[in-house]
């Protein structure tokens, strides 16, 4: 239920172009909560090795980027046409590149393939993690931590974004780390402290999201705070109590309600990440033709991008029903 919240968190951070200052208390922890949650559920199989793990996750990300890539860049060609040999290459070495843009000035992928970058820098999250399972003592395991975060800080003064989130791959995947030790914590917890726990970070999330909004992991943007250590910082806190939060709420929503359609938006993350914004680009145009207030736009688009993306995957799985390997797209 929660991955399918945060699809929905993605969607919304998306049309934020007239109330940042609600959605900024909702959506700046969002991409980083991602990755937390992947460490936070992951669970360790017997008798698999590492490059059996690396393998599994190479079809189940890479697979489905080149696939959906490919369909965006489609997608993009029919609505905003090729002028020139040069701008098909140059669409598809952004595809391939896998960022936004490299300097901030360039843009490398167009609006609607602009989300496929979260699948090559899972991958290599992911990977990371991987390693860091592999490490048998506790004390290599807290020096790759920190050489993740040292890493991280450094990678902020880097004139360029690096090809597949190179420079942000180790603090995706120390968020993955800090999700998988916060689990292994918070079994040991009793209620009492889970609660403390709880409103601590309620504080601290509140007052560094007031003085450090801004944050977008996509782009190496972490917030707006003066000194660029203490920024990276407060991202990291961010981050991790906004995750701390979100988790605690869907832990106690999810014993009460069952949530049904946040569980199933949950299960076609993949789907709705890679077309969301197809939907958005389409219902902007179909609602900029009307006289509309910004928060009722606003509204509209995101309800009307959840239906558009839900009609995909249900075409989708009854696709999947005759090609049961196309099963990873979703």
């Amino acid at each position: 239920a929660l991955r399918g919240f945060l699809m929905c968190l993605v969607i919304w951070g998306h049309t934020l172009y007239y109330n940042q200052e609600i959605g900024k208390w909702f959506t700046s922890c969002y991409m980083g909560t991602f990755f937390f949650l992947s460490g936070y559920v992951y669970k360790e199989k017997a008798n698999i090795t590492f490059l059996q793990k690396v393998k599994h996750r190479t079809v189940r990300l890479l697979f489905p980027w080149i696939v959906y890539l490919c369909l965006l860049i489609l997608i993009g060609a029919i609505t905003n046409p090729v002028k020139s040999l040069e701008d098909l290459l140059l669409r598809i070495a952004g595809g391939l590149y896998s960022r936004y843009t490299i300097t901030g000035e360039n843009v490398l992928l167009n609006s609607y393939n602009s989300t496929t970058w979260y699948l090559t820098a899972s991958f290599l999250s992911t990977i990371l993690f991987f390693v860091y399972q592999e490490i048998s003592k506790d004390i290599k395991k807290i020096e790759m931590a920190l050489i993740f975060l040292a890493f991280s800080v450094l990678m902020m003064f880097c004139p360029i974004l690096l090809p597949w989130s190179l420079d942000s791959v180790p603090m995706f995947a120390l968020f993955m780390i800090l999700g998988y030790q916060f689990r292994r914590l918070e079994s040991k917890l009793v209620y009492t402290y889970r609660i403390g726990m709880m409103l601590i970070c309620i504080v601290i999330y509140g007052v560094l999201v007031a003085v450090n909004p801004g944050i977008n992991l996509s782009i190496r943007s972490y917030g707006i705070y003066p000194s660029a250590v203490i920024r990276i910082l407060f991202c990291y806190m961010i981050c991790i109590t906004g995750s701390i939060i979100y988790i605690n709420i869907f832990q106690f929503l999810c014993t009460r309600w069952k949530c049904i359609c946040l569980v199933w938006i949950g299960k076609h993350t993949l789907a709705f990440l890679c077309t969301q914004l197809v939907a958005i680009g389409m219902l902007e145009n179909l609602v900029g033709r009307f006289s509309l207030g910004s928060i009722c736009s606003e509204i509209l688009i995101i309800i009307g991008t959840i239906i558009l993306c839900t009609i995909f995957c249900i075409i989708l799985e009854l696709i999947i029903k005759v090609y049961p390997k196309l099963s990873i797209l979703i």
